[in-house]
């Protein structure tokens, strides 16, 4: 499964799922990620997604779990 996103998909991640391990997604972690300042944690293990961290991944300042 591709990790499809689009602004619906950013605003339920932002609101309820911080835990993406184990969901078959493939492909890049797209830069939009960097737009949830918030975000304290994000587990993304146990998938198959490819390439580096996006730069805007260091606008999470309050990221603790990754």
């Amino acid at each position: 499964m591709k990790l499809y996103y689009n602004v619906s998909y950013f605003t339920l991640l932002r609101a309820l799922i911080r835990n993406l391990e184990g969901n078959h997604f493939s492909g890049a972690i797209p830069p939009e990620v960097g737009k949830l300042t918030s975000l304290k944690n994000l587990i993304l293990s146990s998938n198959q997604l490819t390439g580096s961290l996006p730069p805007s991944f260091s606008n999470l300042t309050s990221l603790n779990d990754l």
